[in-house]
Formats: C-alpha cells, sequence, structure tokens
C-alpha cells in the first residue's frame, strides 16, 4: 500500500516515522486461564508477533529502526510504501505519522554574532493518523499434517542429489503455472544415502485447499541444512518445491525432512510468555506428572523447530499479489509423530557377519537387511547408542519370528535355528551402564539357520530404574539361503 505525503507547511521536514496499530491488538481476545501454556503462547504470538503492517523503517539495515531521514522540503511529496498482512479476524487499523525537522540550527540571540551554532538534544514532532478499514478473506487452507516414516531402500532408481532442488533466486517462477519437483523427485532425493545407512529422512505430508475463486502458486521451502545433520559432505540439502492450486481443489503436498535432534537442555525449557510485564498466577490447569509433561514440552520445541525450517509463500497472478501462507494453526504434532520426527535417544544397530569363517559369506542387502547360507553359524552384533543426557541400564530383549509371503508369523523356532546364548539379557558395561550422549555398548548373539526362510528379529530395550521401554522404527531382517 503506498501512502504519498505532501509538506505543505512552511518548514521542511526531514525525519519521519511510523508506527501502527489494528483492531487484534486494539481490542485484547479474553483467555481462559485454564488452557495449557502452549494455547496461550498460540494467542499471545498470533495477537502481539503477527503484525498487519509494516514498512521499510523496520526491517532494512540501511534505515533506523525509530524511523528515517528524509529530504521533503517545503511543497515537496515522497511517498511511503507499507505492506499489509491479511491478518484473521483483523477489520482496520491505524497508521500513524510522526513527521519533524531535526537537524535545524538554533543560534543564541544572546551571543555575539558569528558564535557556534548549537543543536539541539531534543525534538518534537507532529502526527497524522489515517484510519485503514481491512476486509480480510481466506484463500488457501492448509490442513491434515502428518509425518510419516521412511524406511531404507534397498536401491536408488533415480540419481538426483539434492541440490537439484535447491530454490534458484526467485523461487516462484511467473511465467509457469506446472508443478516444479513432483512427488516423485523428492522421493528419489531421500535416497541419496548409503544403501547400508538408516534414512535420515522423514515425510512430511499436508493438503492445501484453495477456497478462493482464482489459480495460487504455492511454495514450499525446507531448510535441511542443521550442523547437527552435516556428515562432512558439500551437499545442499534446502529443497523448494512449487505447485499450482486451482480454485475449489486441494493438492497433497510431500515434503522431505531430515529428522530433528534437539538436545535434552533444550527441550526441558519452559514454554515462553510473549508478555513482558505479566503477573504471575498459580496455573489453574491439570497437573501433569513428570513424564508427560516432559513430553509436552518435547512437542512444543519440536514444532517450533519444524515451523521454523519448512516456510511456504503463495501468489496470485491475475491480481499479481504474493503473500505467506501460515502454517501454525494447522499442525499439531501429535506422541507418534514426534517419534518419527526427532531422532530416537536411543538407537540401535544391527549387524550380521561370518565372524572368521572364509568359506562363505554374507550379503548385506539394505540397511538391516541380510542374506546368509543354511547350516553355517553366523554372528549377530546389537549395537545400542544412548543420546540421552544421563546413564541408563538397559536390558535387550531378542525376539526371532519367521515370516510367510501370506503374512502368517511362525515364533516357535526350535527346529528351524538355533543360537548360543539367552535372548534376554542386561547389556554389559564396566559400571553397568550405558555412558551419555552418544555412548554405544554390544550385544553379540551366535546364530545357526537350519531351514532356509524369511527371518525378522524383533527387538527392544527396558530402562531397569524407570521401566521404559525403546523401540526401533525397523527390525533385522535375515534372508536364509541354501
Amino acid at each position: 500500500m503506498g501512502i504519498r505525503l505532501e509538506n505543505i507547511g512552511t518548514i521542511s521536514v526531514d525525519f519521519i516515522t511510523l508506527s501502527f496499530s489494528d483492531s487484534t491488538t486494539t481490542t485484547q481476545l479474553a483467555t481462559n486461564p485454564e488452557l495449557p501454556p502452549e494455547d496461550v503462547y498460540e494467542i499471545e504470538l498470533f495477537t502481539k508477533a503477527t503484525h498487519v503492517f509494516s514498512w521499510e523503517g523496520q526491517h532494512r539495515e540501511d534505515t533506523q529502526i525509530i524511523g528515517k531521514m528524509v529530504d521533503l522540503p517545503v511543497g515537496g511529496e515522497w511517498e511511503v510504501i507499507v505492506n499489509v498482512y491479511g491478518k484473521r479476524g483483523c477489520t482496520g487499523g491505524t497508521i500513524q505519522v510522526d513527521y519533524g525537522y531535526l537537524d535545524r540550527p538554533i543560534v543564541n540571540s544572546e551571543a555575539s554574532p558569528g558564535s557556534i551554532v548549537s543543536t539541539p538534544k531534543n525534538f518534537y514532532t507532529r502526527q497524522l493518523f489515517l484510519p485503514v478499514l481491512i476486509t480480510v478473506h481466506q484463500n488457501l487452507e492448509p490442513l491434515n499434517w502428518d509425518i510419516l516414516y521412511l524406511r531404507s531402500a534397498e536401491n536408488q532408481s533415480l540419481d538426483l542429489r539434492a541440490g537439484d532442488l535447491v530454490q534458484q533466486g526467485g523461487g516462484i517462477d511467473e511465467s509457469t503455472t506446472k508443478c516444479q519437483h513432483p512427488v516423485e523427485t523428492l522421493l528419489a532425493m531421500t535416497r541419496n544415502g548409503e544403501v547400508k545407512e538408516k534414512n535420515e529422512y522423514c515425510l512430511a505430508t499436508l493438503d492445501v485447499r484453495n477456497v478462493w475463486t482464482v489459480p495460487f502458486d504455492v511454495e514450499f521451502m525446507v531448510d535441511n541444512n542443521y550442523p547437527e545433520h552435516s556428515k562432512g559432505d558439500d551437499t545442499v540439502t534446502s529443497v523448494s518445491s512449487v505447485t499450482t492450486i486451482q480454485p475449489g481443489s486441494t493438492k497433497r503436498i510431500v515434503l522431505p525432512i531430515k529428522r530433528l535432534f534437539l538436545s535434552p537442555d533444550y527441550t526441558k525449557q519452559p514454554i515462553p510468555s510473549l508478555q513482558l510485564n505479566k503477573q504471575f498466577v498459580v496455573a489453574k490447569g491439570p497437573r501433569y506428572p513428570p513424564d508427560q509433561e516432559r513430553q509436552r514440552l518435547q512437542m512444543f520445541w519440536y514444532r517450533e523447530e519444524l515451523l521454523r525450517r519448512v516456510t511456504a509463500r503463495w501468489r496470485c497472478h491475475p491480481t499479481n499479489r504474493h503473500g505467506v501462507l501460515y502454517l501454525r494453526p494447522s499442525l499439531r504434532l501429535t506422541s507418534l509423530q514426534l517419534n518419527i520426527l526427532k531422532i530416537d535417544d536411543i538407537e540401535f544397530e544391527v549387524e550380521l557377519s561370518s565372524g572368521n569363517a572364509t568359506d562363505y559369506h554374507i550379503d548385506r542387502m539394505g540397511h538391516k537387511k541380510f542374506r546368509c547360507p543354511v547350516n553355517y553359524f553366523v554372528e549377530m552384533t546389537v549395537g545400542v547408542v544412548n543420546r540421552r543426557d544421563q546413564s541408563a541400564k538397559l536390558c535387550l530383549r531378542v525376539q526371532p519370528v519367521q515370516s510367510y509371503n501370506d503374512g502368517a508369523k511362525e515364533y516357535d523356532l526350535s527346529g528351524k535355528m538355533v543360537w548360543q546364548g539367552l535372548l534376554q539379557v542386561v547389556l554389559p558395561e564396566v559400571r553397568n551402564d550405558i555412558p551419555p550422549h552418544g555412548g554405544r555398548v554390544t550385544h553379540r548373539l551366535p546364530l545357526c539357520f537350519v531351514s532356509r526362510g524369511h527371518f525378522e528379529f524383533l527387538y527392544h530395550v527396558e530402562d531397569v530404574a524407570t521401566r521404559q521401554v525403546f523401540y526401533d522404527h525397523e527390525w533385522a531382517i535375515v534372508e536364509a539361503v541354501e
């Protein structure tokens, strides 16, 4: 929105600053004191941190925060560009213009002629108020967020690097309305790693519905460049996907996101409040046990990190308007989605080797997928990695089963395989615990398959002190062949 200011006075103007108010900030919403802290934070963020008006004097580095120095002589004109954001529920606002003449020299009348001219330490401004009426219509509606787990692929059908999906220049191409980077291309990007490695990506899916009468180009940008996921290569992992949504239609958006890991100290922080001088009031909501409170804080901080990584913007070519797609109201993480999004606190590593034998070998078909001959002893190594900030004494349980093509599973394998040792064991360690922050401990289990077939190994560990059970998203698979 452009505002043209004209100096109709008799004094030049060299300083102008703008301040804004809107109907959502002047009329405070009533807050239920029994709401959980995360809901109160969303309300405060929407009312206080989501601004309807903004201008260049607020965010450009070459201008002052409190205003802008201009050259507006008597009879001159100057145009101000004010950005207007369509905030839900906003019906209007007021633009306040403060202007003045700061560099006016002051000569002391009592001093002799030719004395030094002083500059005033205080200055005064005049004010203009411009009321603005706003009508906000919803054009795009994001809904049905979900986080999906990706198993490690056995092979890679497309040779594609993440750098091919990086946003180039302006992002949304104004001359095309085709979908850039389809689902197949984005999925191929998640298979760039080695087959032996665990897939470090998950899929975020959501639907975007166009409820307006003109088509929109929507661009989603995912920033996966974070030090905790760096493995020393120069691969750029920021992706940008553009799609066109026709009026009245809904598009499914699929985004590859690297799984997150936030430090325990970071996720233990309390939920912040945007009210600086907020009076302390005893919470009236229900009190949660420590485990549930820890999970609620993790959901909050991982959601904030996900929203910081994923951004979206839209452009309407017929009207040449553009804006930001607000994703916060539609994203609510569940406990299952949280377990998929974050890197596990306790991670499992499974290896299968032939030991010192040289007359046969083990084929690795993928992550935790092996092929070995029957009637030969092999050694399965189960490693447990602890990423928590405290040591843990764990009990490992392994359950082998045979899976058939019709989906049936057989748990009694007394005549099909033998093993040496126990399937349930407390993991050995010098101090009977796993060191924190990346400590690793292993358990070796000798096996011998006496019958060919498709075998699956299910496993989990249980914390001896807290009785908390940790599972793996994938299980080990062994194909026994003759």
